[in-house]
């Protein structure tokens, strides 16, 4: 009898990790049931009803891969507020204390990878002629959105230093194609990628930026606050990332 109790005890373990399987290869992102323009959003009177109506159900966020939680964030209605602040740093800051999909992304262990996945994916030149400025606009914002979160200590620090380097080429790929496009991106669509090479390499502890970052506390807080920055900042650090991954 004993013999049968442990078979059934297993055979109802093992059917239950094969629904959790199926049920995770079915995670889609989440579909705001409440989304700006309509005659719901319009009706809020404030902020802090449109923050909780796109909360996400725990039951889903638990159970959500960690790629669709990530387009999910990235499809936050709120999460352009992060551009109200002069400090980037400090409108992330904002909207992630107030979205519990956030929070929770940036508690995922491959949260890194599903990153630098879709940001490899992400091409700063697929830009039709035929586009509006709005348009071009918005998919310029896309790459401000993704490299802020990729930018974040949470997610630099759980990488492996292989992860990081590559991560570090890719945003210097990206910013070369996007320097090619003034009038897409501007200042503003590169900073968030100098931003993240500086914090990669501080990560990285490489000793000619660390040493530079030391004696310069107006950089230093940039790096830490992700503030405004001059284009004489922007070229120190692609310069020093240059030089850094010569030496990779």
């Amino acid at each position: 009898m004993k013999v049968i109790k442990v078979l059934r005890t297993t055979m109802i373990l093992v059917a239950l990790s094969a629904v959790s399987l199926i049920a995770q290869e079915r995670s889609t992102p989440y579909d705001y049931p409440v989304k700006p323009g309509t005659k719901e959003w319009e009706a809020f009177t404030s902020r802090d009803q449109k923050q909780e109506a796109c909360q996400i159900p725990q039951s889903i966020l638990s159970s959500m891969s960690t790629p669709d939680l990530l387009e999910t964030c990235l499809s936050y209605p709120l999460y352009g507020d992060i551009m109200a602040y002069d400090r980037v740093q400090e409108g992330f800051d904002y909207v992630e204390s107030g979205f519990n999909g956030l929070q929770e992304l940036l508690k995922r262990n491959d949260v890194g990878a599903a990153l630098i996945e879709k940001y490899e994916m992400m091409d700063p030149d697929a830009i039709d002629s035929t586009w509006t400025s709005v348009k071009k606009g918005n998919y310029s914002l896309k790459f401000f959105f993704i490299e802020i979160l990729l930018a974040q200590d949470e997610v630099i620090n759980n990488l492996s230093k292989n992860d990081r380097i590559q991560l570090l080429r890719e945003s210097q790929k990206k910013l070369a194609a996007k320097q090619k496009k003034p009038e897409v991106y501007g200042c503003m669509g590169l900073k968030n990628n100098v931003l993240l090479m500086g914090r990669i390499m501080l990560r990285e502890d490489y000793a000619p930026f660390v040493q530079l970052v030391t004696k310069d506390t107006k950089l230093s807080g940039i790096l830490k606050n992700a503030a405004p920055i001059s284009k004489e900042y922007m070229k120190e650090i692609v310069k020093y990332t240059e030089e850094y991954l010569k030496q990779k």
